[in-house]
């Protein structure tokens, strides 16, 4: 159940990162058949310019689905964290710890938090 609440716990801050390559994200959750052909369809049409908003709703999917373990796998795969090296940093279980001990920047322009592994609060 942890794990299920690791997904909803880093929301933000996967929406953040996966933002950076939404098409990469959404190619690999079609690929493992975690959503259908027609949520993928439905997904990719949404807004080109908007990969934020396609990152919310594709992880809000991902949620209602009840996938979020198989999710996390998949965040945690080699080819998936050499796009999103940042994902290193997040912490899925309740142990506190995280992948990497790198800070992970959160946020657009001045308003920008660094968030150091050691800083966060242990579930």
């Amino acid at each position: 159940m942890a794990l299920n609440n690791a997904i909803v716990r880093n929301k933000t801050i996967i929406q953040e990162i996966l933002s950076a390559d939404h098409k990469f994200i959404l190619d690999k959750v079609i690929e493992k058949e975690l959503i259908t052909g027609r949520e993928y369809t439905k997904l990719k049409s949404i807004n080109k310019g908007d990969a934020e908003d396609l990152v919310i709703k594709l992880v809000d999917t991902l949620i209602n689905k009840g996938r979020q373990s198989e999710f996390i796998e998949l965040l945690q795969d080699e080819k998936v964290l050499e796009t999103y090296p940042k994902l290193k940093v997040v912490e899925w279980g309740d142990s506190g710890s995280t992948a990497s001990s790198s800070s992970l920047s959160i946020g657009h322009g001045d308003n920008k938090t660094v968030v150091e592994p050691w800083e966060k609060t242990r579930g």
